[in-house]
């Protein structure tokens, strides 16, 4: 997992998760706003949460997976 340098805390709820099971991503950041990719090219986020609150999914298959606090600028992963 990989992060912008505005994000100050990075974590995950497994390193393996199952077909079918669910991940929780979670960052705290100096913005309110977390956004967060499957891939550094993406400029679409599969999703947001507010700083320190968790985010729930299902992923499709194995990734690693980019937070950043600003919409369509991904660089970095987890």
């Amino acid at each position: 997992m990989n992060y912008s340098q505005n994000i100050i805390n990075l974590s995950k709820s497994t390193d393996t998760v199952c077909e079918g099971s669910g991940l929780i991503l979670n960052a705290i950041s100096s913005s309110d706003t977390i956004y967060w990719y499957k891939s550094i090219f993406d400029t679409v986020p599969i999703g947001k949460s507010l700083s320190g609150n968790n985010f729930s999914f299902i992923p499709e298959k194995t990734n690693v997976y980019y937070a950043d606090t600003i919409s369509g600028a991904s660089f970095n992963s987890l």
